[in-house]
């Protein structure tokens, strides 16, 4: 037998997660609090998300049965990639970085997010070709 419990109802006890470990919204900056969401989402992910079909992931998935699967939401999916990559890797290339900015971010925002990662991290990866 089990129970289902209904977290959004008041009565199930169950305290709203808030999110304080992301950075308060700056003026003029267009991140909302579930896009500070997926950033820190991102560094539970972990690299092997990227390629959820590969062989490393499908092994995992034989082993723990759990890999993260993408984003339905195009724009969320491409900030969850680049943030994995933010808190992952030591270097970020052209690449990366136009595919955040096509999904709709602004070069503000990805050195927002940059910022962050790197004072939780300790530091910052290299940007090769960062966008003026």
């Amino acid at each position: 037998m089990f129970t289902i419990t209904d977290h959004a109802h008041p009565s199930a006890g169950f305290a709203a997660a808030s999110c304080d470990r992301h950075p308060p919204r700056a003026a003029g900056g267009s991140l909302t609090g579930s896009d500070w969401e997926i950033v820190e989402m991102a560094s539970w992910d972990g690299p092997r998300s990227l390629k959820p079909k590969g062989w490393l992931a499908r092994l995992e998935l034989a082993i723990f049965g759990d890999v993260p699967l993408p984003l339905a939401n195009v724009r969320l999916e491409s900030l969850r990639r680049f943030s994995v990559k933010l808190w992952y890797w030591n270097q970020l290339g052209e690449r990366d970085i136009a595919a955040a900015l096509d999904a709709g971010f602004s070069p503000g925002d990805l050195r927002q997010i940059l910022d962050h990662v790197a004072s939780r991290r300790g530091f910052a990866p290299r940007i090769r070709n960062w966008p003026s």
